[in-house]
Protein backbone atom coordinates (compact mmCIF):
# COMPACT_ATOMS: atom_id res chain seq x y z
CA UNK A 1 0.00 0.00 0.00
CA UNK A 2 1.31 3.45 -0.90
CA UNK A 3 2.25 5.67 2.01
CA UNK A 4 -0.57 7.97 3.13
CA UNK A 5 0.67 10.85 5.30
CA UNK A 6 -1.17 11.74 8.50
CA UNK A 7 -0.06 15.22 9.60
CA UNK A 8 1.17 15.81 13.15
CA UNK A 9 0.34 12.24 14.16
CA UNK A 10 2.54 9.55 15.70
CA UNK A 11 1.93 5.82 15.36
CA UNK A 12 3.12 4.03 18.48
CA UNK A 13 3.71 0.34 17.87
CA UNK A 14 3.73 -1.69 21.08
CA UNK A 15 5.70 -4.87 20.43
CA UNK A 16 5.50 -8.02 22.52
CA UNK A 17 7.10 -11.45 22.47
CA UNK A 18 4.28 -13.93 23.07
CA UNK A 19 5.31 -17.58 23.10
CA UNK A 20 7.98 -16.96 20.47
CA UNK A 21 5.67 -14.84 18.31
CA UNK A 22 6.01 -11.11 17.74
CA UNK A 23 2.61 -9.48 18.32
CA UNK A 24 1.77 -5.80 18.15
CA UNK A 25 -0.79 -3.23 19.14
CA UNK A 26 -0.79 0.20 17.49
CA UNK A 27 -1.84 3.41 19.20
CA UNK A 28 -2.10 6.86 17.59
CA UNK A 29 -1.50 10.25 19.20
CA UNK A 30 -1.57 13.71 17.68
CA UNK A 31 -0.60 17.24 18.66
CA UNK A 32 0.19 20.44 16.78
CA UNK A 33 3.66 20.34 15.18
CA UNK A 34 5.30 17.87 17.58
CA UNK A 35 9.06 18.15 17.94
CA UNK A 36 11.41 15.16 18.04
CA UNK A 37 11.85 15.67 21.77
CA UNK A 38 8.09 15.77 22.36
CA UNK A 39 7.65 12.56 20.38
CA UNK A 40 10.42 10.87 22.36
CA UNK A 41 8.80 11.92 25.63
CA UNK A 42 5.40 10.65 24.55
CA UNK A 43 6.74 7.27 23.44
CA UNK A 44 8.59 6.91 26.74
CA UNK A 45 5.40 7.86 28.60
CA UNK A 46 3.40 5.18 26.79
CA UNK A 47 6.17 2.65 27.42
CA UNK A 48 6.19 3.36 31.15
CA UNK A 49 2.41 3.14 31.38
CA UNK A 50 2.21 -0.22 29.61
CA UNK A 51 5.14 -1.56 31.61
CA UNK A 52 3.72 -0.47 34.97
CA UNK A 53 -0.06 -0.69 34.45
CA UNK A 54 -0.86 -3.19 31.71
CA UNK A 55 1.87 -5.82 32.09
CA UNK A 56 0.84 -6.62 35.69
CA UNK A 57 -2.50 -7.87 34.26
CA UNK A 58 -0.90 -10.31 31.81
CA UNK A 59 0.69 -13.73 32.02
CA UNK A 60 4.39 -14.14 32.70
CA UNK A 61 4.66 -15.83 29.29
CA UNK A 62 4.32 -12.54 27.40
CA UNK A 63 7.02 -9.86 27.39
CA UNK A 64 6.97 -6.23 26.34
CA UNK A 65 10.15 -5.86 24.29
CA UNK A 66 10.03 -2.39 22.70
CA UNK A 67 7.78 0.51 21.80
CA UNK A 68 8.35 2.35 18.51
CA UNK A 69 6.98 5.79 17.70
CA UNK A 70 6.92 7.04 14.10
CA UNK A 71 5.84 10.49 12.92
CA UNK A 72 3.41 9.95 10.02
CA UNK A 73 3.68 13.43 8.49
CA UNK A 74 6.12 12.13 5.86
CA UNK A 75 7.45 8.79 4.65
CA UNK A 76 10.80 9.44 6.34
CA UNK A 77 9.26 10.82 9.53
CA UNK A 78 11.16 10.84 12.82
CA UNK A 79 11.29 7.44 14.56
CA UNK A 80 12.16 6.66 18.15
CA UNK A 81 12.42 3.27 19.84
CA UNK A 82 11.86 3.11 23.60
CA UNK A 83 13.35 0.22 25.55
CA UNK A 84 13.47 1.78 29.02
CA UNK A 85 13.14 -0.93 31.65
CA UNK A 86 12.52 -3.53 28.93
CA UNK A 87 12.03 -6.34 28.30
CA UNK A 88 9.52 -6.92 31.06
CA UNK A 89 7.30 -9.96 31.45
CA UNK A 90 3.70 -10.06 32.56
CA UNK A 91 3.27 -10.36 36.32
CA UNK A 92 0.73 -13.18 36.64
CA UNK A 93 2.56 -16.42 37.30
CA UNK A 94 1.46 -19.71 35.76
CA UNK A 95 1.19 -21.07 39.28
CA UNK A 96 -1.41 -18.40 40.03
CA UNK A 97 -3.45 -18.59 36.81
CA UNK A 98 -2.68 -20.45 33.60
CA UNK A 99 -2.49 -18.41 30.42
CA UNK A 100 -4.88 -18.81 27.53
CA UNK A 101 -3.44 -20.17 24.26
CA UNK A 102 -1.72 -17.57 22.08
CA UNK A 103 -4.72 -17.06 19.80
CA UNK A 104 -7.05 -15.96 22.61
CA UNK A 105 -7.60 -12.22 23.02
CA UNK A 106 -10.06 -9.57 24.13
CA UNK A 107 -11.15 -6.87 21.68
CA UNK A 108 -10.83 -3.30 22.96
CA UNK A 109 -12.74 -0.72 20.92
CA UNK A 110 -11.74 2.93 20.50
CA UNK A 111 -14.78 5.13 19.80
CA UNK A 112 -14.97 8.67 18.46
CA UNK A 113 -17.76 11.10 17.59
CA UNK A 114 -17.47 10.00 13.94
CA UNK A 115 -20.04 7.41 12.85
CA UNK A 116 -19.02 4.35 10.85
CA UNK A 117 -15.86 2.29 10.61
CA UNK A 118 -13.63 5.28 9.86
CA UNK A 119 -14.31 6.60 13.34
CA UNK A 120 -13.48 3.42 15.23
CA UNK A 121 -10.29 1.60 16.09
CA UNK A 122 -9.37 -1.42 18.17
CA UNK A 123 -6.65 -3.37 19.89
CA UNK A 124 -6.62 -7.08 20.61
CA UNK A 125 -5.17 -7.86 24.03
CA UNK A 126 -2.66 -10.72 24.07
CA UNK A 127 -1.32 -12.55 27.11
CA UNK A 128 -4.58 -12.96 29.00
CA UNK A 129 -4.89 -15.50 31.78
CA UNK A 130 -7.61 -18.13 31.90
CA UNK A 131 -10.19 -16.52 34.12
CA UNK A 132 -13.63 -17.29 32.73
CA UNK A 133 -17.29 -16.80 33.51
CA UNK A 134 -18.64 -19.90 31.78
CA UNK A 135 -17.04 -21.34 28.66
CA UNK A 136 -16.61 -18.34 26.37
CA UNK A 137 -16.83 -15.23 28.54
CA UNK A 138 -13.91 -13.58 30.26
CA UNK A 139 -14.41 -13.08 33.99
CA UNK A 140 -16.21 -9.79 34.57
CA UNK A 141 -13.81 -8.42 37.19
CA UNK A 142 -10.69 -9.36 35.23
CA UNK A 143 -12.10 -7.99 31.96
CA UNK A 144 -12.95 -4.75 33.75
CA UNK A 145 -9.38 -4.40 34.99
CA UNK A 146 -8.01 -4.85 31.48
CA UNK A 147 -10.43 -2.32 29.97
CA UNK A 148 -9.70 0.21 32.71
CA UNK A 149 -5.99 -0.12 31.96
CA UNK A 150 -6.60 0.54 28.25
CA UNK A 151 -8.82 3.51 29.08
CA UNK A 152 -5.85 5.11 30.82
CA UNK A 153 -4.03 5.33 27.49
CA UNK A 154 -6.48 8.00 26.32
CA UNK A 155 -5.20 10.76 28.60
CA UNK A 156 -1.47 10.01 28.40
CA UNK A 157 0.36 13.18 27.45
CA UNK A 158 -2.79 15.34 27.48
CA UNK A 159 -1.08 17.91 29.69
CA UNK A 160 1.52 18.30 26.94
CA UNK A 161 -1.11 18.66 24.23
CA UNK A 162 -1.32 15.07 22.98
CA UNK A 163 -4.65 13.43 22.12
CA UNK A 164 -5.21 9.77 21.39
CA UNK A 165 -6.92 9.37 18.02
CA UNK A 166 -8.24 6.94 15.46
CA UNK A 167 -6.59 7.31 12.04
CA UNK A 168 -8.64 6.97 8.85
CA UNK A 169 -6.74 6.34 5.61
CA UNK A 170 -9.70 5.23 3.53
CA UNK A 171 -13.18 6.59 2.80
CA UNK A 172 -15.92 4.91 0.73
CA UNK A 173 -13.46 2.09 -0.12
CA UNK A 174 -10.95 4.52 -1.63
CA UNK A 175 -7.60 5.63 -0.26
CA UNK A 176 -7.45 9.17 1.06
CA UNK A 177 -4.73 11.48 -0.22
CA UNK A 178 -4.04 12.50 3.37
CA UNK A 179 -5.15 10.58 6.44
CA UNK A 180 -7.52 12.22 8.89
CA UNK A 181 -7.78 11.72 12.63
CA UNK A 182 -10.69 11.57 15.05
CA UNK A 183 -10.12 12.10 18.80
CA UNK A 184 -11.07 9.09 20.90
CA UNK A 185 -13.95 9.84 23.23
CA UNK A 186 -14.31 6.43 24.88
CA UNK A 187 -12.50 3.12 25.20
CA UNK A 188 -14.55 0.00 25.86
CA UNK A 189 -15.04 -3.69 25.26
CA UNK A 190 -17.98 -4.60 23.06
CA UNK A 191 -18.55 -7.75 25.11
CA UNK A 192 -16.65 -10.26 27.25
CA UNK A 193 -16.65 -12.92 24.53
CA UNK A 194 -13.20 -14.42 24.10
CA UNK A 195 -11.87 -13.61 20.62
CA UNK A 196 -9.45 -15.61 18.49
CA UNK A 197 -6.44 -14.25 16.61
CA UNK A 198 -5.20 -17.35 14.78
CA UNK A 199 -2.06 -15.66 13.48
CA UNK A 200 -0.87 -15.36 17.08
CA UNK A 201 -0.52 -19.14 17.37
CA UNK A 202 3.12 -20.37 17.24
CA UNK A 203 4.39 -20.71 13.69
CA UNK A 204 1.55 -18.72 12.08
CA UNK A 205 2.44 -15.10 12.74
CA UNK A 206 5.55 -12.98 12.28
Amino acid sequence: MAFIPVPDTVAIDVIYDWDGQIVENTLYYTKISPTDTEITDQVDLVTGYIRDTIMPLLTELISLVRVVGTLLTALDGFTFTSTGGLPVAGAILQTTAKSFPGNVSLAISFRTSEAGRSGRGRNFVAGLVDLRDGNSLLDDVYAGQVVTAWQGLRTLGSDAGWAQVVVSRFHAHAARTTGVVFPITSTLMVDRTIDSQRRRLPGRGS
